[in-house]
């Protein structure tokens, strides 16, 4: 059975992810791996963590949560171009027919 005080205690509270939350859990990600931080970003994160620990009722800024998902984004894009990287096979070379190759190959000039 539970206890009258537990009771009070949890009844009609609903747990809610928070800015701070996700704050927490973005610098925690991007601390953990091996990102390509600056000496001065990785102070930087390490006393935003400490501080986001250390007091419960602050989230970071606009400024600063911009700064760490610009940090975060360098090394999690959102997509890869994979014919850059040389992930996708070039197709086969073909001749240009002739029709195209007596193409001028600057625009006409104006008339007068």
């Amino acid at each position: 059975m539970i206890s009258q005080s537990a009771y009070h205690e949890n009844c009609g509270k609903v747990s809610m992810p928070t800015k701070r939350d996700d704050d927490i859990k973005l610098l925690e990600s991007v601390l953990d791996e091996d990102l390509e931080l600056t000496e001065e970003e990785q102070i930087m994160f390490d006393g935003l963590l400490d501080f986001l620990k250390g007091s419960p009722s602050r989230s970071l800024s606009k400024k600063q949560r911009n700064k760490l998902q610009a940090s975060y984004d360098r090394s999690h894009p959102e997509y890869e171009n994979l014919y850059s990287s040389g992930k996708v096979p070039k197709g086969k070379d073909i001749p240009t027919p002739p029709v195209l190759q007596n193409l001028p190959k600057f625009p006409p000039g104006r008339r007068s």
